[in-house]
């Protein structure tokens, strides 16, 4: 999992882990780490099937199932992947949701650039 160079110092601060206990460099520019995973594929931060840090968990996690795509030189259209076992479960989600995601994208992206 891809993960901003802000999140990582986030997770570090609040966790008390070195970097380097948690991500390597992933040899990207904007998602500069990426989570290291259990022998068993899983999350490093999941505990019992919850995630360990779900206050600071990082924006791929936030989206999760939902990712955006680039339809224009500035618009973007959210879509999402069908391997989430809770797609259709719950309520439905709002406009206002995602905007607030949208939101939280970019002032994420421009803090971790």
């Amino acid at each position: 999992m891809l993960v901003l160079r802000s999140e990582v110092q986030r997770i570090s601060e609040r966790t008390g882990l070195k970097p380097d206990d948690f991500a390597e460099d992933s040899g990207k520019q904007i998602y500069e780490y990426i989570l290291k995973k259990r022998e068993d594929g899983s999350c490093i931060f999941l505990r019992n099937n919850i995630c360990s840090i779900y206050d600071l968990r990082p924006l791929v996690c936030r989206f999760f199932p939902f990712y955006l795509k680039q339809v224009g030189s500035q618009d973007y259209l959210f879509s999402f992947t069908k391997e989430c076992p809770g797609l259709g479960r719950g309520k439905p989600l709002t406009g206002k949701f995602f905007r607030h995601l949208f939101t939280y994208a970019l002032k994420e992206l421009n803090h971790g650039s």
